[in-house]
């Protein structure tokens, strides 16, 4: 883990560090979270620096990372006490024998976008932005790695009664799609969209093929949840 606070990017401002602890939990509730890095205290402390400071710590199992700002010392302002964060880069591996909504750790892409409306809306976890192009469209979720799929939820936009026609089709190298699911019906669209349960695996690649709206030439997707597990056996093509 490296976290990068304010350093002293412009002459004239003052240097200074930052005392915080950080915390790990599985399930984010008051009481549950535990520190794996303590950066409080003066001894031994310099300066901050672009390159921040890094913690290498024993493997923990969290779902939240919290940070805790207890005092900054910055260079002849002892009044000073602002908290400043930069950029914060965690790194693990998933639970392999866990099931996890990919879309977090998904790059999203599609074949058109309106301006307000970009493919990344429909993989952001608030189902109540969307993305929208001119129809047909399609869009593409890679995985960034190959995994065991068993559920794939899709949630167009939901409003006037509209319904939306679309395939879901998965691919393991990006080229060759197999069909996952469809929706090829009138049923208004709903707040829950559709899940499709269906055990595949070895899949790299999700295309969501949107065919039609029954109000306007538009198509418009508000989320996506992919529901899998880390496949450890499959050869990349």
């Amino acid at each position: 883990m490296n976290l990068q606070a304010w350093f002293n990017p412009d002459e004239g401002h003052a240097d200074r560090y930052y005392e915080y602890k950080i915390l790990a939990s599985t399930t984010g509730e008051d009481g549950s979270f535990t520190v794996i890095a303590d950066h409080t205290g003066t001894d031994n402390r310099t300066w901050n620096t672009p390159e921040g400071e890094s913690d290498t710590f024993e493997s923990v199992k969290a779902r939240y990372i919290r940070i805790e700002h207890s005092a900054t010392r910055a260079n002849g302002q002892p009044n000073n006490h602002n908290a400043h964060l930069r950029e914060l880069q965690v790194y693990g591996t998933l639970c392999q024998d866990e099931t996890h909504n990919l879309i977090a750790y998904s790059s999203v892409s599609a074949s058109g976008a309106e301006e307000w409306y970009p493919a990344e809306n429909a993989a952001d976890g608030d189902v109540d932005s969307f993305w929208g192009a001119e129809g047909p469209a399609a869009l593409y979720v890679d995985l960034n790695g190959i995994y065991d799929l068993s559920s794939i939820q899709v949630i167009p936009y939901f409003s006037n009664d509209r319904c939306y026609n679309y395939e879901i089709y998965t691919s393991l190298d990006g080229r060759d799609y197999t069909l996952y699911g469809e929706k090829k019906d009138e049923t208004p669209q709903t707040r829950q969209g559709e899940t499709y349960t269906k055990d595949q695996e070895a899949v790299r690649s999700v295309m969501i093929s949107m065919l039609s709206n029954s109000k306007n030439p538009s198509v418009h997707l508000n989320e996506v949840r992919i529901m899998g597990k880390l496949n450890t056996s499959a050869t990349p093509p």
